[in-house]
Formats: structure tokens, sequence, C-alpha cells
């Protein structure tokens, strides 16, 4: 059971926690962890391949997306408290927030015109359903073989699970979940859209064109709401900066390489971070007040896109899809160390929780690396499904797992565990070298020279003989006396 202490009301309240998609809780369950508690979910979906979306933690209450249900669950047992249901959408982060006198969850629902599979160009995207109207309340009910179902922002009650307000109807689909803050909640759209609504009421505040279709979350920091949008025929990638009070333009910068799509950001007071996805993979720091490049780190494998870089004040770190992990120096770039776990990572993201960094793998293994030092300090085998999406507590991570066991898993300090010291296997360990090198020596000698005497003892006269030829003829003698191998 989780201690007694009470939590904040919002401990982790979106897409990595927090507006700015830090990644980083400065207050979590130190390593070694022990399973606390599953709770299975199903899988949606056209096809029945899409799981939960990141969690959310209110209190002691877990709440995620599904396609078709808003699923909440007890943080302490894992058990169901209440499911809600949704028009069919994508599974993307919501934002909880502290409303007048209510906790709320805040999230989009609708494919648009076109359900998975069947995806347009945002041009189309947004035509199509420009004419749509939206749904009065949560449906209870809809399946995304039905037909088109409009694309729109709903709020609801954590206790009650009612509707705010009247649903807020966007131009697309919406890919990037909600980020709020400051009473407000942001969305973009497919389409290219960025949205500021008014939590309280659920009216607009300010609708703007970013330059291109925006599906990955929308960082909020220092006054500025922050867009990557994909390249167009027209325009490359870019990262955008809108003013949070009316959504004008303050900087925008248009990539230094061409690439088709930008990893979500993430910002601390200084920096706006991005992963690049080009050949190798590299990592962008832009000047959070002018949007200049501040400098370009270089990664061995493509960046994960799905994830944003994780900030902590003095460090960044990111995961490319091979699973190894970076950290640098938020001032300069330089890389501090890195890990090679050389195992996929394909949809997942690293928290940092106190003094290390915690990741799970597409083949469901979850690793903690020590902040410092760079090294494995514990990991669980491969498990049943692929883990991604973690949500940190003061107490507790939850993390969303896929494949048969799909759903959610809670993870807790293991008081009885042990910590492991595991270096990068890309990291020079002299003295690991230098020591397999004498035991690579010693084995030599013995099967070598030694086998060779045990093999002419064996062979008799005929081999003694053609030994002694070969010493007549220059080669070393193979019986050599006891005391000449001893020096």
């Amino acid at each position: 059971m989780l201690p007694a202490a009470a939590a904040p009301a919002v401990s982790w309240s979106g897409f990595q926690g927090d507006p700015a998609h830090s990644g980083y809780a400065s207050d979590g369950p130190p390593p070694p962890y022990v399973e606390a508690w599953t709770s299975l979910a199903e899988l949606g979906g056209t096809s029945g391949q899409f799981g939960l979306s990141q969690p959310v933690v209110v209190g002691d209450t877990v709440v995620a997306l599904g396609t078709r249900s808003v699923v909440a669950v007890d943080l302490a047992t894992g058990e169901s408290r209440w499911t809600v249901g949704r028009d069919p959408g994508p599974a993307v982060p919501p934002a909880a927030y502290a409303g007048t006198g209510t906790d709320a969850i805040v999230y989009t629902e609708g494919f648009g015109p076109h359900p998975p599979g069947s995806r347009v160009s945002a041009s189309a995207s947004a035509s199509a359903s420009a004419s749509a109207t939206a749904s009065a309340s949560p449906s209870t009910s809809g399946d995304t073989d039905a037909g088109p179902v409009d694309s729109h922002l709903v709020a609801i009650d954590m206790e009650t699970q009612g509707s705010l307000w009247k649903p807020t109807e966007l131009d697309a689909v919406s890919y990037t979940g909600v980020t709020a803050a400051d009473g407000v909640a942001y969305v973009g759209t497919e389409a290219g859209s960025v949205y500021a609504v008014d939590l309280e009421t659920g009216t607009t505040a300010w609708t703007v064109d970013a330059g291109g279709s925006v599906d990955t979350p929308l960082v909020v920091v220092a006054g500025l709401v922050v867009a990557t949008t994909r390249a167009t025929n027209d325009a490359p990638a870019s990262v955008v900066a809108l003013a949070a009070a009316d959504g004008s333009e303050t900087w925008r910068w248009k990539g230094d390489t061409p690439v088709f799509r930008l990893s979500a950001a993430s910002a601390d007071d200084t920096h706006v971070y991005v992963g690049y996805s080009d050949q190798n993979g590299t990592m962008r720091a832009l000047d959070l007040k002018t949007g200049a490049l501040a400098w370009t780190a270089r990664m061995n494998a493509a960046v994960n896109l799905v994830s944003a870089p994780v900030a902590t004040g003095d460090a960044v770190y990111a995961l490319d899809f091979r699973g190894q992990l970076y950290r640098f120096d938020p001032a300069t770039g330089s890389r501090t160390w890195d890990f090679a776990m050389n195992e996929l990572v394909l949809r997942s993201g690293p928290v940092a929780v106190g003094d290390h960094v915690v990741f799970g793998t597409t083949g469901g293994r979850l690793a903690a690396v020590e902040a410092s030092s760079g090294d494995v300090v514990w990991q669980t085998e491969a498990g049943q499904g692929q883990l991604r999406s973690i949500a940190v507590t003061p107490d507790r991570l939850v993390a969303v797992r896929g494949g048969v066991q799909a759903g959610l898993v809670a993870y807790d300090t293991d008081p009885s565990g042990a910590i492991v010291r595991v270096p990068s296997p890309t990291v020079f360990n002299p003295a690991g070298f230098f020591g397999s090198f004498a035991i690579g020596a010693l084995v030599f000698f013995a099967v070598v020279i030694l086998g060779g005497r045990w093999l002419l003892r064996r062979a008799g006269p005929a081999l003694a003989t053609e030994a002694a030829e070969g010493e007549d003829a220059g080669v070393d003698d193979l019986d050599a006396p006891a005391d000449e191998d001893d020096a």
C-alpha cells in the first residue's frame, strides 16, 4: 500500500508531466522497483492495435484515454474507478487541471472524416470536417467503422464524470493531445491549426495557422506556446513559438536540413529542445527567447519521434530508437555519457526520477540509469509487451503496457531489491579490457602449451621421436623441463 501522506491534487498533469514536457520529477520512487499491480485494458481502433495514452495522475486516481473510452483506476490498487465512453479518436494524452471547485480532465475526441488507415492531406481533412457539428456530450458508444466522427475538445468533472461545457469544435483530427496551463487548454490539429480554449467556459480564445500539420504535444512555457510542424511542399519542418496571450508569432525556426518530421519538443528556462529525424539522429537546442539555434548534438541512430527530450535544468536526456540513452549538457550540447541498451525503443521516452533516468523498451524491459554516471543500476527481464509513457508520482511509477497484457502497470521501490552497476557496452573499461586479455592469454597457454605436452605424452614414442627431429631442425622442444615452464 502507498503511504498515507497526501499527494498533490495533480501530480502528473499531461504529456511528460508538465506543460513544458520536461519529463522530470524531482520527487519520485528510486530504484530498485517491484511491480505493484497491473490493470488490463482492451485494445481499440479499427484493427484492434491501439492501446492507452500516457496517463495523468490526479490525487489517488490514474486516468488514460483509449480509442473509445476514458478509463480511471485507483493509484493504490489498480482497480477500476470509472469508465466514460468517448467518440472514437486517437489515444493521445489528456490533461488534468484544477478547475473552480473541482478537478477535471480535458481531452480530444473524433477522427474527423478519416479514421486510422485512411488519413489524407491536412487540407482535405480540414475542408471535410469544417461543416461537422460537435456532439453535446461525451458519447457512451461509437465505432470508427460507423463513419466520420467530428473532432472536438471535451472536459469532464473528475468526481461526477459530467461534461463541464459544450464540446469545442476543431477543424481536423488532433494527434497532439492537450496541454493545459494557466486556465487554458492548447491543442493542435492535422490541418495545422493551434487552438487556445478557456478551461472554465470552453470558449475559443484564439486560433492560428502554424504553417504545417501539428501532430506532437504543444509546449507551454514562459508565456509561449511552442509547436513543431511537419514539412509541406512549400516549407520545411519547423518550430514555431506563439504568444500564449493572443497567438501572435514570436519566432520561427525553419530547420537546417530537410526532414519531414521533428520529435515532440520540451523546454527549460533557456532553451527549446527537439529531436531531428535525419539519417543518424540529432538534437537541436533553440534559444527560448529568439528561436536562434544554440547547439546541435549528434546521436548514433534516428531519434525517437514519439517522445520529447527530458530537460532537468542541469541535463538534457534523449533516447534513440535502438535504445541508446544520451545525456547532454544543456548549455553546450556536449555529450556527458551514453548508455546503449541495444534493444528497440519505438514508442517510449525516458523520464527523470530524482537521481535516475527510467525508460521502457519495446521488449517490455524497464531500466533505471544513474544520472551522474550513466550506468544501469537496475533492470527487469523482457516482459509481455512494450513499456512506454511513464507517469511519475512521489511514491509510484505508472507505465502503459502494450501487447497481450495491454493496460497500465505500476511499480514501487523494492526495499528488498538489489542495485547493480552495469556500464554501457560503448564505454571503454581498461580494467575489464586488460583483465579479459590476461584471462584469454592464460586460457591460450593452458590449451596450446600444456595441452600440447599432454598430447605428446599420450602419443608415445613415435611422436617423441618426431619432436626430437623437430628440435634438431630448430623447432622448440614440446616437452621442456618443468622448471623452464615455470620460468
